[in-house]
């Protein structure tokens, strides 16, 4: 399973904190992905994925797997279920941020990071 919680410290995974990220950095992390192609998409999650409840977070699993993609928090699970290739990274974050009260720079970051981690995974489709 992806180290997300100590690789991520943002609103969306199991251990919130506060990111310092920039485009560099988002193009360095999201690798072949283009983040302009990012921005741009309206996510949707890839129905071959499932998310469990597991203790205090939850686990995103691919359907018929024992092995875990990834775990996320309450704020991930929102976000996970908001991808339905309606709305956009932007659009997305907006919500996060009405809904948690999270400064609107870093739920967009927090929102690009994890939906980029979620790509990568084949979890999500832009």
């Amino acid at each position: 399973m992806a180290a997300v919680s100590g690789l991520f410290i943002g609103c969306l995974f199991s251990s919130p904190g506060r990111s310092q990220q920039t485009r560099a950095d988002f193009k360095h992390f999201l690798g072949n992905l283009e983040l302009d192609t990012l921005i741009n998409s309206t996510p949707r999650k890839d129905p071959a994925f499932v998310l469990k409840k597991t203790d205090q977070s939850f686990t995103l699993f691919r359907k018929g797997s024992f092995r875990p993609i990834c775990k996320i928090n309450r704020t991930g699970k929102i976000l996970w279920e908001l991808c339905d290739g309606t709305r956009s990274p932007l659009e997305l974050s907006a919500i996060i941020h009405k809904t948690h009260r999270v400064d609107p720079h870093q739920a967009y970051v927090d929102c690009l990071l994890f939906l980029g981690l979620l790509k990568n995974k084949g979890a999500v489709l832009i």
